[in-house]
């Protein structure tokens, strides 16, 4: 790509449950997308790797810039930051949440985001030189070797 020469990336990092044989045909997503040349690796389940991979970019700079940008047409993920990927509130005396988020149109790019998080986002701070990371229409992108 023309705005980020040096970028890698290493495989496609999906759902783990794509890795799980399907009841119908024995068949998993993963397979489907080997089957169309793409390289599908899973991405973690521990829901606090995934909050904390992307939490520490929101939180960093990185030379001076945002560590994470998200391009404005990423209308979902900003809408779930902004309070739409939510935590449902127990009905108790105190103040206290679910453990996990609920599910709904904003959790799933943010679950997605998550799962790259974990990989990329993991492997870029453990970098001595990174690059601001942009997330531009869906797609992951930055970084440097």
């Amino acid at each position: 790509h023309m705005y980020w020469p040096d970028l890698v990336i290493g495989g496609d990092i999906i759902d783990p449950a794509g890795m799980d044989r399907k009841d119908t045909d024995e068949r998993t997503c993963a397979m489907f997308m080997q089957d169309a040349g793409l390289q599908p690796r899973p991405g973690k389940q521990a829901p606090e790797a995934r909050l904390s991979a992307v939490k520490g970019r929101l939180t960093e700079m990185v030379d001076g810039e945002p560590a994470m940008l998200l391009h404005p047409r990423c209308k979902m993920l900003r809408k779930g930051f902004r309070g739409k990927y939510e935590y449902r509130r127990m009905h108790t005396a105190h103040d206290r949440y679910v453990d996990n988020p609920d599910k709904n149109d904003y959790s799933h790019p943010h679950d997605g985001l998550q799962y790259v998080g974990t990989h990329l986002f993991g492997r870029y701070n453990r970098l001595k030189s990174q690059a601001p990371m942009r997330i531009v229409g869906g797609v992951t992108a930055g970084g440097r070797r």
